[in-house]
């Protein structure tokens, strides 16, 4: 269960509860991806939801444009050892593709 804050219905305070998130596979967007940091985001309240689901699934699936790839922001959600594919709408550098091999759908 998510609970939100009074002040903002988009702000998350707590993720819990008593009945927790199960699901197989966890697909997911980012706001910016590097080699370095993995998936980033610009809000906290992004990343707190996103580590409820991702410790409660078995597959993460992170669906990545092409605008987002050597995009950084401040607050680092899910490792790229974490990620179990990245698809995109286009192949990104030459370097992404030998860092991700078969985890890169293009």
């Amino acid at each position: 269960m998510i609970t939100f804050s009074r002040t903002s219905a988009c702000s998350p305070v707590h993720i819990g509860g008593r009945y927790p998130l199960r699901n197989a596979a966890f697909f997911f967007s980012c706001g910016g991806f590097s080699l370095e940091r993995g998936a980033t985001e610009f809000r906290d309240e992004n990343v707190a939801v996103k580590m409820a689901f991702l410790a409660n699934s078995k597959h993460h699936i992170l669906l990545c444009d092409s605008s987002k790839f050597d995009q950084l922001f401040f607050y680092g959600s899910i490792r790229l050892e974490d990620i179990d594919y990245v698809i995109t709408d286009k192949c990104p550098k030459q370097a992404y593709v030998e860092m991700l091999g078969d985890k890169l759908l293009c």
